[in-house]
């Protein structure tokens, strides 16, 4: 009976220690589980946060390149406007000169004679004299036809 009692306590500690072995196996799967899921979280929120930063620069990088593009547009603009107002202004200088060249001054054309001014004087005259007039033109009130 001794050896009966002493095999079922055997058998009971071997049961106990085989439950005590599977509730470490499950305790040590869960953990670990537990432990790989933590990782795999950390890992992937990592990988979300590089790829808004990576996104945020290539943003900033690109909002970066626009506004020099527009100032280098800016400057090609206003030097072309400057351009522009240099050839005008160069341009209006010429005309000047040349006007200026061309117009008659007492130093560049001959005293007109007394005899010579009479002459185209009574020339303005006579066709002033042979001009014919339309009466009727005359009659109408040409501003009365107009609306106010």
């Amino acid at each position: 009976m001794i050896k009966y009692l002493i095999t079922k306590v055997a058998e009971e500690e071997v049961e106990r220690r085989m439950k005590d072995k599977k509730m470490m196996m499950y305790a040590a799967v869960g953990v670990l589980a537990g432990v790989g899921a933590y990782v795999s979280y950390r890992a992937i929120k990592n990988c979300m946060a590089d790829r808004e930063l990576d996104e945020d620069l290539e943003y900033l990088q690109s909002y970066e390149d626009e506004l020099d593009q527009d100032y280098y547009e800016n400057e090609y603009i206003k030097e072309k406007v400057k351009k522009r107002e240099e050839a005008e202004d160069k341009e209006l200088r010429e005309k000047v000169d040349e006007f200026n060249s061309r117009r008659l001054n007492f130093e560049n054309e001959d005293i007109v004679s007394p005899k010579e001014l009479s002459h185209y004087v009574e020339q303005i005259k006579v066709d002033k004299d042979e001009t014919n007039i339309n009466e009727d033109d005359i009659s109408k009130d040409k501003y009365d036809e107009y609306e106010e």
